[in-house]
């Protein structure tokens, strides 16, 4: 799997969390919704993903945003986002397709005080880039990109921390629509298991074997 990103941390892409609805959207203006209190909502409230839940990728990423809202984490999910059915895109030709899809996912630690750690947000985004990078390191069809984004947390008793969250963009590449598709599908399956190897670190303190 290919991973694109540096260490970089800059104003852009800093909102607080929870968030309200957005405006001026490229594709469908979003909102936040908590879907540890209500993950009914899942399949109903994720805009971009909504009319392509036929699609096996679309529903693996459902089941991801279950369990990181779920029990068994102790991450959660803060923005999604996709740039809709695979179109034809000439940066695709640097990877041989023809055909490309975007997004984004964000999430943070449920323990807020984590977040504004700096050196727990370095160690963070150390095991994603290397835990991305080996799964699937035969793929060569698709990009991650992370970034850690400043973020104003609101507390439970209203007050304010600020710290981060970590947004991973990803571009899916095909020879066709449904290349692309299943492209994607490699790319959720690998962002899957990086985010569970990450989540057992953080609740077990010891790291897990290569």
């Amino acid at each position: 799997m290919i991973v694109v990103s540096s260490f970089e941390i800059t104003e852009s892409g800093r909102r607080s969390q929870p968030w309200g609805a957005t405006e001026g959207h490229q594709y469908k203006a979003g909102k936040y919704y908590n879907f540890r209190e209500h993950p009914e909502l899942i399949t109903t409230h994720l805009e971009d993903f909504v009319e392509h839940a036929d699609q096996i990728s679309v529903q693996n990423f459902y089941d991801f945003i279950r369990w990181i809202n779920g029990p068994e984490s102790a991450l959660e999910s803060t923005d999604c986002m996709l740039s809709g059915e695979p179109k034809d895109d000439p940066s695709a030709v640097l990877f041989r397709c023809t055909h490309g899809i975007t997004g984004r996912f964000e999430f943070f630690i449920r323990q807020i005080e984590i977040n504004a750690n700096k050196e727990s947000i370095r160690w963070v985004y150390d095991k994603l880039s290397i835990y991305l990078q080996i799964e699937r390191s035969d793929f060569r069809k698709g990009t991650f990109r992370i970034s850690p984004l400043i973020t104003d947390y609101i507390t439970p008793d209203g007050d304010k921390l600020t710290g981060h969250r970590f947004c991973i963009y990803f571009q899916a590449y095909g020879n066709g629509i449904q290349d692309a598709w299943l492209s994607l599908e490699t790319m959720f399956d690998s962002l899957v298991k990086t985010t569970k190897r990450l989540n057992t670190e953080i609740i077990s303190g010891q790291a897990v074997p290569l």
